[in-house]
Order: C-alpha cells, then sequence, then structure tokens
C-alpha cells in the first residue's frame, strides 16, 4: 500500500469518525431539548445526513483509488520509457577509419582500413576490414576515396557480398577525392566493407582523405 493510500484512508476514517460524534453528541442534546415526537424526527434527518456524508466519503475514496491506479500506470510507462532511452545510450555502436599508408588498390579486394581512430562497441574488425553489426538495426555509414590526377578509381560499399552504394574517384590534373554515403537496415552478424572494382593501372588511394565510417541510427526497424 503506498503513502497515497495510507493518508486517504486516514482521511477518511477522520471525517466518519467526526460525523458519528456529531450525530451522538446532537442526539444527546435533542433528548434534552424538545419532545419525543420532534426529536425522533431529527435524529432521522441526521441519520439520513450520515449517509449522505457516508456515501460521499466512499465514492471519495474510489476516486482516489482510481487516481493512484492512474499514477502507478504512468511511473510504469515512464520507467519503461527511461529504461530504453538508457538502453539505446549505453549501446552506441560507432567507427571511423582511414588508411595508414598510399595503397595499391586489389580488385574486389577489402580496402585496407588500418589506422582506427574511433571504434565504439569494437566492431570494427582491422583483421579483416570490415565492421559487423552487433544488433539488428538501422545504420549509416560513409567513405571517401582520393587517387592522384590522371587516374580513377570505382570503389563499392559491399553489404553482404551485396553492393550497396557505388562513387567513381578520378580527374585528369588535380588530386581528386569522391565520397558516397548509405544508409541499410542490416540484421545482427551481417558485414559491410569497401572494396575497388576498377581503376586505372597506375591508381593508388591516398591517405591524406581516404575514409570510412558509420555508426547506429536506431534498432527499430520499423
Amino acid at each position: 500500500m503506498t503513502n497515497m493510500d495510507i493518508e486517504s484512508r486516514h482521511i477518511i476514517l477522520f471525517f466518519s469518525f467526526l460525523t458519528i460524534s456529531q450525530i451522538l453528541l446532537g442526539t444527546v442534546i435533542l433528548r434534552h431539548s424538545v419532545g419525543t415526537s420532534d426529536c425522533c424526527s431529527m435524529i432521522q434527518d441526521i441519520y439520513d445526513l450520515a449517509e449522505d456524508v457516508s456515501k460521499s466519503l466512499t465514492e471519495t475514496n474510489q476516486n482516489l483509488t482510481t487516481v493512484q491506479k492512474d499514477v502507478n500506470s504512468t511511473r510504469a510507462v515512464l520507467g519503461k520509457v527511461s529504461a530504453e532511452i538508457a538502453a539505446e545510450n549505453i549501446t552506441i555502436t560507432s567507427f571511423y577509419v582511414v588508411p595508414n599508408t598510399t595503397i595499391k588498390p586489389l580488385p574486389y579486394q577489402p580496402v585496407r582500413f588500418d589506422k582506427v581512430l574511433v571504434n565504439v562497441g569494437g566492431n570494427f574488425k582491422g583483421a579483416k576490414c570490415k565492421f559487423y553489426a552487433d544488433r539488428s538495426g538501422v545504420y549509416t555509414f560513409t567513405w571517401s576515396i582520393e587517387t592522384t590526377y590522371g587516374n580513377y578509381i570505382f570503389s563499392e560499399l559491399i553489404y553482404d557480398d551485396f553492393v550497396a552504394g557505388a562513387i567513381l574517384t578520378g580527374d585528369q590534373v588535380n588530386y581528386s577525392v569522391a565520397t558516397g554515403t548509405v544508409v541499410i537496415t542490416m540484421e545482427k552478424g551481417e558485414s559491410v566493407w569497401i572494396r575497388v572494382s576498377e581503376s586505372s593501372s597506375g591508381a593508388t588511394i591516398q591517405p591524406t582523405m581516404t575514409s570510412f565510417s558509420g555508426f547506429l541510427i536506431s534498432t527499430h526497424t520499423q
């Protein structure tokens, strides 16, 4: 029983005791001041009034009980929402990686991002150069590829062996960089990585502006 329940019942008992005391006192006074017939009539009026008061107190108690149920229900909902928010904040997944040196790309092989700057959750696996989802949800990924002038590179973001996005880097005069972004729904254990599908013979991936990053947007997929 909550404090509110105890307090409301104390109030009802207090008013009930007060009403009964008033009735008894009124009865004693009437017996000494009026006739028997008038006394009985007035006593009946007092008892009728007491019955109305009792009904009113009963309704008040029922209303207090309803309010208490609503309060408890609201507390339960708020507690559930707070727990969900706390869980979301605790389980954030994100990463940001770059290459340490210039890379000669190998066709259809993962681009080697061997310098890990951010890896919250530890789900980017440097040895495989792939990110693995540790839970189902909606994720966003961004990658940039830089190359030297006079060359081109086609790069792709691979989501479990499917091409989820592709960009073309290349310029005849200057160093160039291209950036791609995808938003995908992943299941737990699925992977994402970057590969080069085609490039010119002298193309290299430059580390200055090349990067790969991603993070979990939401665990709600509907």
